[in-house]
C-alpha cells in the first residue's frame, strides 16, 4: 500500500506540476500565433489574445522553474485567474484549477505520511534533456485533449434564450455567463427531461446551442396552453428545477412595484377593511367573515408568499386562492392546522402543523397541476391536483384573504411559473434517438418549435439541410442560402460549403421543412456549473445548475 501511495503521489506531481509548466509555455505560443478567434480561448480580440498568451507563458515559467517552491505555485495560480478575467478566457480557469490541485496534492499526501518520489530531481531546477521535454509536452497535450473531449468543456452563453436561469450577451458588465458542461459518459450517459443541455445546433452543427431537454425519444409531446404534456399527461418539474423557474411578477425582475404599490396592484372586496403600504397590507375582518384582496395576474400557475405573525390571527386564518380556467386551488392556514382544496382534492387537512406561534413566511403555489406549500422557505407539502387545462382568459386571479382577524401581511410577493405559450402550442411525435429542446426565455428562444430548414434534395438522392443564417464566428451571423442564378450556394448543416445546381434538384427548388429534433450524437454535455461572472465584473453568478 505504501508503494501504491508513493506511485500515486509521483504521478500526480508529475502531471500537475512538472508537465504543466511546459505545456503552458507551448500553449502560449499557440494562442499568440495559431489559435483562431474564439472567446473561450481568450483570443477574440488582439488585446485578449496577448493577455492570455502572456499569462500562460508567465505561469508556465513559474511552475516549471520554481516547481518545488509552493509560494511560486500560488503566484502562478493567481496569475492564471487574473488572466482569465482580463483576457475573458475560460481556458485559463481550467489551468488555474489544475495548478491549485497541484498545490494541494503534495501537501495532503505529506500530511498522510506519503512522500512522493522527486518528480523533478533535486531541490530547485534541474536540467532536462530534449527527449524529456518532448515527452512532457506530448503527455500534457494528450491529457488536456482527453479532458476537453471526454470530461468537461467551458462555454460562453451568447444569447438570452435561457434567462433568467442563464444570462447571455449584454447582461451586466460582462457579456454572457460562463458555464461548465459535463461530457463524461459516467455523468452524461442517460439524458433526462428538464436537464440543461449543450448540443450541436441541428441546422448548423458547428454552432453550439444550450436549451432545456423537454422531450425524450419515442414520446408524443404536446405544448397545451403553456404546459408540457407527454403521451397525453401533464408532466411536472422536479423540485430543484421548479425552484429555478419562478419568474418575478410583483415586484418585477428589478424589484420595483407599479406606481401606487400594493394599493394599485390588488383590489379589495367589501367585506373588510384593508390598508396598504408599498409591499404589504393590513386587514381587519370581523369574526365569521372573510375578506380578500385580488390581483388579476392573467396567468394560472402562480406562487404567492408573504410574512405573517400567527399571534395576530387568534382563531382566524389567512388564505391564498389561485384561480384559472375554471379551476380553483385554495390554501387555508391557521395557527394549528392547514387545509387545501382543489380539483380532484376535496377539502383536505395537510399532515403538517399550522403556522405555529412565531412570525414566519408562508408561500403557496400551483404549477403543472401540483400544489405546494412552503413555510420559512422549506417545502412542507406537495399535492397533485386534477388535470384541468390552463385556458387563457378564463378568470386567472390570485387572491389573498383573511378570516376573523386583524393581521398585517408583509413583503407580499407574486411569481409565475414558466409557461411555454408565447410561441404557440403544438404536438410532436419524437422519433427514437431524437430529443426536443425548449428555452426558459420562452418568448425569445429559438428552440425546437422554430427550427425550419431549407432542404435541398438532388435527383441523385443526396440531401442537404441549410439554415437561413449561420454564425461563422463567435459574434456575427451571415445570410446563408444565396441564389446565384443557376445554382444555390450555402453552408450545409455540417458546415460544409455547397454549390447545388438548380437543374440537379428534385422539382428544381428546395423545400422548407420543420426540423425540430436533436440527434443523440449531437448532444455535447449537461451544463452543471456557472463559474463566471462574479464581482467586480458583474453580479455574483457562480452556482450549480439544477
Amino acid at each position: 500500500m505504501l508503494f501504491i501511495g508513493h506511485l500515486i503521489a509521483w504521478i500526480l506531481e508529475a502531471i500537475l506540476v512538472r508537465y504543466m509548466g511546459i505545456v503552458l509555455v507551448v500553449l502560449a505560443l499557440v494562442v499568440a500565433f495559431l489559435a483562431p478567434p474564439v472567446a473561450s480561448l481568450g483570443t477574440l480580440t488582439m488585446e485578449d489574445r496577448w493577455v492570455t498568451a502572456v499569462t500562460l507563458a508567465s505561469a508556465g515559467v513559474l511552475l516549471h522553474r520554481k516547481r518545488t517552491e509552493r509560494v511560486w505555485k500560488f503566484v502562478a495560480c493567481g496569475a492564471l485567474v487574473l488572466g482569465a478575467v482580463l483576457g475573458h478566457a475560460s481556458l485559463l480557469l481550467w489551468f488555474a484549477t489544475l495548478a491549485a490541485v497541484g498545490i494541494a496534492v503534495p501537501f495532503l499526501l505529506a500530511r498522510a505520511g506519503i512522500r512522493a518520489k522527486d518528480a523533478g530531481g533535486s531541490e530547485g531546477h534541474d536540467g532536462e534533456s530534449p527527449s524529456d521535454i518532448v515527452e512532457s509536452v506530448a503527455t500534457a497535450f494528450v491529457l488536456a485533449l482527453v479532458v476537453r473531449e471526454f470530461a468537461f468543456e467551458a462555454f460562453k452563453i451568447p444569447t438570452g434564450s435561457m434567462e433568467p436561469t442563464i444570462y447571455g450577451e449584454g447582461y451586466g458588465r460582462r457579456k454572457g455567463d460562463r458555464l461548465l458542461a459535463s461530457k463524461s459518459p459516467l455523468l452524461f450517459s442517460d439524458p433526462k427531461r428538464w436537464e440543461i443541455i449543450v448540443f450541436k445546433y441541428p441546422l448548423f452543427r458547428p454552432t453550439n446551442f444550450i436549451k432545456r431537454l423537454v422531450g425524450l425519444p419515442g414520446e408524443r409531446l404536446e405544448i397545451r396552453d403553456g404546459d408540457i404534456y407527454v403521451n397525453g399527461k401533464v408532466v411536472s418539474k422536479p423540485e430543484a428545477v421548479q425552484d429555478s423557474l419562478w419568474f418575478a411578477l410583483l415586484p418585477d425582475q428589478s424589484g420595483g412595484w407599479p406606481a401606487g404599490g400594493m394599493g394599485q396592484s390588488f383590489h379589495p372586496d367589501a367585506a373588510g377593511q384593508w390598508g396598504f403600504d408599498t409591499d404589504g397590507a393590513t386587514a381587519t375582518v370581523a369574526a365569521g367573515k372573510t375578506s380578500w384582496i385580488v390581483h388579476d395576474a392573467g396567468i394560472a400557475d402562480v406562487r404567492a408568499s408573504f410574512d405573517v405573525d400567527p399571534a395576530q390571527l387568534g382563531l382566524g386564518a389567512v388564505l391564498i386562492r389561485i384561480d384559472g380556467s375554471g379551476r380553483r386551488v385554495e390554501l387555508e392556514a391557521r395557527r394549528d392546522e392547514m387545509w387545501i382544496t382543489g380539483p380532484g382534492v376535496e377539502r383536505t387537512r395537510l399532515a403538517i402543523d399550522g403556522l405555529g406561534s412565531s412570525p414566519s413566511r408562508l408561500a403557496f403555489a400551483v404549477a403543472d397541476r401540483v400544489a405546494r406549500v412552503w413555510r420559512d422557505g422549506r417545502l412542507v407539502a406537495r399535492i397533485e391536483t386534477g388535470d384541468t387545462a390552463n385556458v387563457p382568459g378564463r378568470g386567472e386571479q390570485t387572491s389573498i384573504g383573511v378570516t376573523g382577524a386583524t393581521v398585517k401581511l408583509g413583503k407580499i410577493q407574486l411569481e409565475h411559473d414558466l409557461q411555454y405559450s408565447r410561441q404557440g402550442s403544438g404536438t410532436w411525435d419524437i422519433p427514437e434517438g431524437r430529443y426536443f429542446m425548449l428555452g426558459d426565455n420562452t418568448g425569445a428562444s429559438r428552440d425546437s418549435r422554430l427550427w425550419t430548414a431549407k432542404v435541398f434534395r438532388t435527383k441523385e438522392g443526396a440531401e442537404y439541410v441549410a439554415d437561413d443564417s449561420v454564425r461563422l464566428d463567435d459574434v456575427n451571423s451571415v445570410v446563408n442560402v444565396r441564389d446565384v442564378g443557376d445554382a444555390y450556394e450555402f453552408h450545409d448543416s455540417f458546415g460544409v460549403r455547397r454549390r447545388v445546381m438548380k437543374d440537379d434538384l428534385v422539382d428544381g427548388v428546395y423545400k422548407v421543412e420543420n426540423q425540430p429534433f436533436v440527434r443523440r450524437e449531437d448532444l455535447v454535455g449537461r451544463a452543471f456549473l456557472i463559474f463566471f461572472p462574479f464581482p467586480p465584473w458583474g453580479e455574483w453568478r457562480p452556482r450549480i445548475l439544477p
